[in-house]
């Protein structure tokens, strides 16, 4: 019937006149950030928002489920919002955003929330791999929260937020407030110095670390989200500066206590009714369809991350990082020791891309870091190859390769608490990938007995048909065949391998050209400790 579609239409169009000018959109770009946030999550995010402008979005939803996650990435992040995101930029905490995923969502024109969400709780901390997390001194933890501090303060400042109450994410000793004015019913959070000036006596301690809030009217705003004045949000003077009403001795009798908001020792975290009620968010919203509704739109797309992406992330995490240094070490000593490029060689150089690439996609490694790594491994190459006797190459090789991969697991700016933990993971994370890669080595000697320098620490086994003693002893100077003396290979010299002389099998190392088994060898005498010798023909 004609005049039911007209109302119809007509229904419509009052839904759409009902969302605020500055909120409309007719299309939506959903953009989740679920799981920890890191590197990864900003360069993603920083490929989403590009999308996003080229499909013509005109609001954009960062969907935040999340514990968590890197404070350098965090901040980036936030100023990539502020920088790079459409004006109508907003997040869903859906349902929850803990550490970084709070500081993400007040740098964001608005935020709404999902009935069961809960977010807060944003205080830096510090962890190792295998440790665990640490116990932050005074002046340490100060230094990790004035960045975040002044991060949240300034999105407060934007959003018209209390900048009291944000900083109480992040600052443990922060207590607050909630006091209301009797004539004009206006609301603040105050802490214990703001308390005493209006009522003129110390704040009465109302609250158990972890008891419950009593859920208060909402607190209204200095502004609506996203309706600031213009100079407000373009000049960057004006946007530092603080909108927060100054009490005085005059103001005394003229204030109401409501309650105490947050406690001694407390971080404050909030769910979807007193993240309302205190103004940090606008409104619930449970599901897509509702998303649509708030913004008016027609259209809702959603930009995950990609496979790629997701791959990436996997290969930087610290574990697989240790493993893939262990699997690059393993793979490029047997590779020297019987080179040919076969499976040890190429799972080496796949551990070495997935080492240095990974890292450098994810905006981890530079270039000096990716040079170190590869010189590192020429100067051991050249030490065993051209120089042999672990000398200056050698020593240099070990420490440009170590102090390379070491770099890659660093990012932030020297001295910061970040870098130093970064710093820390990387030793650590290398260390014991080095470790790893010895006793991977050993076990692998055992059974081959091709690996320089470890080849003489083991049992040997049957050598191509013959048997040596079930208890190997190693021979000393005078021992081994005198120079001139003649024997056969009995094994590969690639350069290390087997040789026999006059029925007793030796370790060798030939002059630099590879020997195959049968081969006529001359000995060259003794060199570094390990007898050289020449094929003979």
């Amino acid at each position: 019937m004609p005049w039911l579609a007209g109302l119809v239409l007509l229904a419509a169009a009052s839904q759409v006149e009902a969302v605020p000018a500055a909120r409309q959109a007719n299309l939506v770009a959903v953009l989740p950030v679920h799981g920890e946030i890191d590197r990864v999550t900003q360069r993603s995010l920083e490929r989403r928002l590009q999308e996003a402008t080229r499909l013509g979005a005109g609001a954009v939803v960062i969907d935040l489920d999340t514990p968590g996650g890197e404070m350098l990435a965090t901040l980036e992040i936030c100023h990539l919002l502020r920088t790079a995101a459409p004006a109508n930029t907003v997040a869903w905490i859906n349902p929850k955003a803990f550490s970084a995923g709070t500081i993400i969502a007040l740098a964001c024109r608005d935020t709404v929330v999902h009935p069961e969400s809960v977010f807060g709780d944003a205080a830096p901390i510090q962890g190792l791999p295998i440790v665990g997390l640490l116990q932050l001194p005074v002046a340490e933890r100060a230094k990790l929260e004035a960045p975040l501090l002044s991060e949240v303060v300034d999105s407060a400042r934007r959003r018209g937020i209390d900048e009291k109450l944000v900083q109480s994410f992040i600052a443990v000793t922060m207590e607050l407030w909630l006091i209301e004015e009797i004539r004009t019913g206006e609301r603040m959070f105050v802490d214990a110095g703001e308390y005493e000036i209006a009522f003129g006596e110390p704040p009465p301690r109302l609250r158990q670390r972890g008891s419950p809030r009593e859920v208060v009217a909402p607190v209204a705003p200095v502004e609506e989200p996203g309706t600031a004045p213009d100079a407000f949000l373009e000049d960057p003077a004006d946007a530092t500066a603080s909108m927060r009403r100054m009490l005085t001795p005059a103001d005394r009798g003229q204030w109401r206590l409501i309650g105490q908001v947050i406690g001694s020792e407390e971080l404050l975290t909030v769910r979807a009714d007193e993240a309302i009620a205190y103004g940090l968010a606008s409104t619930k919203i449970a599901d897509v369809e509702s998303l649509r509704a708030y913004f008016g739109a027609t259209e809702v797309v959603r930009l995950d991350e990609t496979w790629s992406e997701m791959l990436v992330r996997f290969l930087v995490s610290w574990p697989v990082r240790l493993v893939l240094i262990a699997v690059l070490l393993v793979g490029f000593f047997v590779e020297i020791a019987s080179p040919g490029f076969g499976v040890f060689g190429t799972a080496a150089a796949l551990a070495l891309v997935a080492l240095i690439g990974a890292p450098a996609l994810a905006g981890l490694a530079q270039w000096w870091e990716v040079a170190l790594v590869l010189v590192g491994l020429a100067l051991v190459a050249i030490e065993l190859f051209v120089l042999p006797g672990f000398g200056v190459a050698g020593v240099a090789g070990i420490l440009c390769l170590f102090v390379g991969l070491v770099g890659t697991f660093v990012d932030g700016s020297i001295g910061s608490g970040e870098w130093q933990q970064q710093l820390v993971t990387g030793l650590a994370t290398t260390l014991a990938a080095a470790f790893a890669a010895g006793v991977g080595l050993w076990m692998l000697s055992r059974h081959f007995g091709a690996i320089r320098g470890l080849d003489r620490l083991v049992l040997r086994g049957a050598i191509d048909g013959t048997t040596t003693a079930s208890a190997r002893v190693e021979p000393t100077r005078e021992d081994l065949p005198p120079a001139g003396a003649m024997g056969v290979a009995v094994s590969q010299l690639r350069p290390s391998g087997r040789v026999e002389f006059e029925g007793r099998t030796f370790d060798a190392r030939s002059d630099g050209s590879f020997v195959e088994p049968g081969t006529p060898v001359r000995s060259r005498g003794e060199r570094d400790g390990t007898l050289e010798v020449e094929p003979w023909t």
